[in-house]
């Protein structure tokens, strides 16, 4: 990575796309677009893991010479990154912590998903309060 410029630069876009959406979901009556939203959300925090392995994977330098096979002088870590190998596990686990992080994140978002569809599609979209709901039937062995 040349700059961490274009990072921070989508990190600022990720704030205002979030900005956006809390502001959306202030908005009545889009509770059918939840289902759908959470997919959206599912697949945003998947590309965002994604890209937290791959930014703990290059945050090495001594990991990235060694994927793209560059010699052991160019490899050298005290001319690269000097950093002991303490700090650099620490680094990267940390990292890989941030990335697992967001997984589960987009793990509960497909949860919620199966879980508020069926329920939206009984009521048609619309609010149903917790002591109206009917009791599920409970099968009998």
């Amino acid at each position: 990575m040349n700059s961490i410029d274009p990072l921070h630069d989508k990190a600022a876009e990720l704030i205002k796309a979030a900005q956006a959406f809390h502001s959306a979901a202030d908005q009545t009556g889009i509770r059918r677009a939840v289902p759908l939203s959470l997919a959206r959300t599912e697949e945003a925090l998947q590309l965002l893991s994604g890209a937290w392995y791959q930014l703990a994977g290059d945050a090495s330098p001594r990991i990235a010479s060694r994927s793209r096979q560059l010699s052991e002088r160019e490899a050298d870590p005290s001319e690269i990154d000097n950093l002991s190998h303490e700090q650099e596990a620490r680094l990267i686990a940390t990292l890989h912590d941030v990335a697992a992080a967001f997984a589960h994140c987009a793990r509960t978002c497909r949860e919620g998903r199966l879980a508020v569809a069926p329920a939206l599609a009984t009521s048609g979209g619309r609010s149903i309060p917790f002591g109206e709901r009917a009791p599920r039937k409970q099968r009998v062995a």
